[in-house]
């Protein structure tokens, strides 16, 4: 970690999406918000509202659309004072070094024009390791350096690793990308793996991202992007944060860069509508969050143990989506004030009794509720933590004995869900 780092505790970054403009009003106490430039640009309002909420905001400049059609057909990345004409080719950049320069400096520019507390180097995606974007995100992190004097010298500067889902499966890729990132002149990195839903990859991949946050961590900042609860894990493992929406947008994907091509379908009920339950590390449909809560025919552990008391819910259940995004924010943003009270050494074990907790109440709803909440990426997080935490934070137990789940579920709900907010 950066000794002088503006984000010196585990912390939940909080993506601002155009439609968040309630929420940005409603928290204004958050140590770091991101925003991507072209919302910010879209909406001055919001902009704004997130500026003011945060201790350090984080403007996105989201030039990875740039190698890309899609963009042309958006009027907010148009409009964008760096947006190109015409797509952008690492050859092209590589081989004109005065348009890199000034492409480099408009962005930079931008951002501290929006306040921006970090700024962030132009960066491509790189899709692997043999991908020409590499090489143009290595000029421009060496000329966002070279500006640096001349654009908010004073800003910590960080680089955007953006990779390619087949980096993370190849020890020797992950080893090579982490060992270019490393020789950046930078203070930090943003990190974002395409495709990766941290439930559904394998372990190999949820070990490749590790390793690459772990190998960028010495002497430097990290945060992982555009990911959901396993995010938590990396943070205990030693990343400085992880940033996603509110209570949705985990997973970035190259599709979505791209003009005419099938995106991704929403589920038939919105993921807004969803209602995330810390103890589970998971967001729960409507009509099983109504069936596990049933006073008939729900289960009895959730309703005595686990009716959320924050402001929010206040022991009932929130209807509305904006009810529930609300939730959202105060029980992550509360999970993450929790970890970062732990020592450091501590911090794995913690996160570990948190993920044997959520498989033994997956287990106990389903046999209480007939409610099914998928559990088997925990393993595969778990097995993560005991091969990388340090030696010293790993005595935990294995697993829980039926005498023990009482007391561990009643523990927990006084950890996790005692002050009610963030």
């Amino acid at each position: 970690m950066n000794s002088n780092s503006l984000i010196s505790k585990p912390t939940y970054v909080t993506k601002f999406l155009h439609t968040d403009q309630t929420y940005a009003e409603q928290f204004q106490e958050l140590t770091v918000s991101l925003i991507a430039g072209n919302i910010a640009l879209w909406r001055p309002g919001l902009a704004r509202a997130v500026h003011n909420g945060a201790d350090t905001l984080i403007v996105d400049p989201m030039t990875h659309a740039f190698t890309y059609q899609g963009y042309l057909n958006k009027k907010t990345y148009t409009e964008l004072p760096y947006c190109p004409p015409a797509p952008l080719t690492a050859t092209t950049l590589l081989a004109s070094p005065e348009e890199l320069m000034e492409f480099t400096r408009a962005v930079l520019r931008f951002q501290v024009d929006q306040g921006a507390g970090i700024l962030v180097a132009p960066y491509f995606y790189t899709r692997d390791i043999d991908d020409a974007r590499l090489a143009a995100n290595i000029r421009f992190v060496a000329s966002a350096a070279e500006l640096h004097t001349e654009i908010g010298d004073s800003l910590p500067l960080y680089a955007w690793a953006c990779i390619g889902s087949s980096i993370l499966l190849s020890p020797s890729q992950t080893t090579e990308v982490a060992r270019v990132y490393q020789a950046m002149p930078v203070d930090g990195y943003l990190v974002t793996a395409e495709n990766f839903d941290d439930r559904y990859v394998n372990e190999q991949s949820l070990m490749g991202l590790s390793r690459f946050m772990l190998d960028l961590t010495e002497g430097k900042d990290v945060v992982v992007c555009s990911i959901a609860a396993f995010g938590q894990v990396l943070t205990a493992l030693g990343a400085n944060g992880f940033s996603a929406g509110i209570g949705w947008l985990e997973t970035f994907r190259e599709v979505s860069l791209k003009p005419g091509e099938a995106s991704f379908a929403g589920d038939r009920v919105h993921r807004a509508h969803y209602y995330y339950i810390p103890e589970l590390l998971s967001y729960v449909h409507p009509d099983d969050l109504r069936t596990i809560f049933d006073e008939q025919t729900g289960s009895e552990t959730m309703r005595k143990y686990y009716a959320c008391d924050c402001e929010v819910c206040n022991g009932g259940l929130p209807e509305e989506a904006e009810d529930k995004k609300r939730h959202f924010m105060l029980r992550r943003h509360q999970e993450m004030a929790e970890l970062a009270e732990l020592e450091l050494a501590d911090r794995p074990g913690h996160m570990r009794n948190r993920l044997q907790l959520a498989l033994e109440l997956s287990n106990i709803l389903e046999e209480e509720a007939l409610v099914r909440i998928p559990a088997e990426h925990f393993v595969r997080w778990i097995a993560i933590l005991d091969r990388l935490a340090p030696p010293s934070s790993r005595d935990v137990d294995d697993g829980l004995g039926p005498d023990e789940i009482q007391d561990i579920i009643q523990q927990t709900r006084e950890d996790l869900s005692g002050q009610g907010s963030s």
